[in-house]
């Protein structure tokens, strides 16, 4: 199962196993959420009234959100490569689902690549294979004897999957697009949104705080360097059980997991990449008694 939205660094491998770790509360504040995937997991787990959403980039929120109100259920535009730097700053869909590796900046297919994806996309979702008949009239008709009697968008694209075509057939804006309908059977009024710096975020009474800070020394917060330091400082002095993910952590906090990945860079997709870690303070190492390892 998939969770959250697609998007560079999400959690969606991990999320369950977090689910699965944070201790019971009313409200669950995922406080760096970005693709939302803990949050999807957490509110599959029934263990959470409420969830709050908050991230720097607020576009992320609003687009998990989005996809939960069933905003993109009809959703079948081909975005092009001017499309989308005309549209990005402006559309979470578009900057998401339309940008390489799901990062927001860069448009998700090269220029020599662009065309046939385009007939593809014609093809699937319009049952229109003209473009494809002018760039490729075999391909064009293998794929329509295969869509032949095929209607729904999931099975359309599976079968296009399948065929030996002579040109590139992946097609991952059609999948990312399948992963954010699925977000239609969420409660639809158990996430509330916020687009403030961590430390601004109000905190309910009976709250567990999850916490995916940019990792120190690789990413950035917003448009400023991420102040590890400050965080691991706020973190000590919070009065709410917290729960963070990171692959080191300062010496006075407990470890509650240890997260084994795999390396999205590796040829097999097997390649174990370094893990990723659970903590929390020693304040609140009791909840976490029965996973402590």
């Amino acid at each position: 199962m998939t969770f959250g939205l697609p998007y560079k660094g999400s959690k969606n491998k991990l999320a369950a196993r977090i689910a699965e770790l944070l201790p019971p509360a009313h409200t669950l504040v995922d406080i760096f959420c970005g693709g939302c995937a803990v949050a999807h997991a957490a509110a599959l787990s029934r263990k959470f009234q409420h969830i709050i959403i908050n991230d720097t980039e607020n576009c992320l929120p609003q687009l998990f959100l989005d996809a939960i109100n069933g905003k993109y259920l009809n959703e079948s535009r081909w975005i092009s490569r001017e499309d989308f730097f005309r549209l990005k700053d402006s559309d979470p869909y578009v900057r998401y689902l339309w940008s390489f590796g799901n990062n927001g900046r860069d448009y998700l297919f090269s220029k020599e690549i662009e065309p046939y994806k385009k007939a593809l996309h014609f093809a699937i979702v319009y049952n229109d294979f003209a473009l494809l008949n002018e760039l490729n009239p075999e391909a064009a008709t293998l794929l329509q004897t295969a869509l032949h009697n095929i209607k729904g968008l999931t099975e359309r694209r599976l079968a296009l999957k399948r065929l030996p075509l002579p040109i590139p057939d992946r097609h991952r804006c059609l999948q990312g697009l399948e992963r954010l309908n699925r977000l239609n059977r969420l409660p639809h009024d158990m996430f509330s949104p916020t687009n403030l710096d961590y430390r601004s975020v109000p905190i309910p009474e009976n709250s567990i705080i999850y916490a995916d800070p940019p990792y120190q020394n690789t990413n950035h917060y917003g448009h400023t360097r991420f102040d590890s330091d400050s965080f691991w400082n706020w973190a000590r002095n919070s009065i709410h059980p917290i729960l963070i993910s990171e692959y080191h952590a300062p010496n006075d906090f407990v470890t509650v997991a240890e997260l084994k990945r795999v390396s999205p860079l590796s040829a097999t997709n097997n390649k174990a990449a370094a893990p990723e870690h659970l903590y929390t303070t020693p304040r609140f190492a009791h909840l976490f008694h029965d996973t402590l390892f």
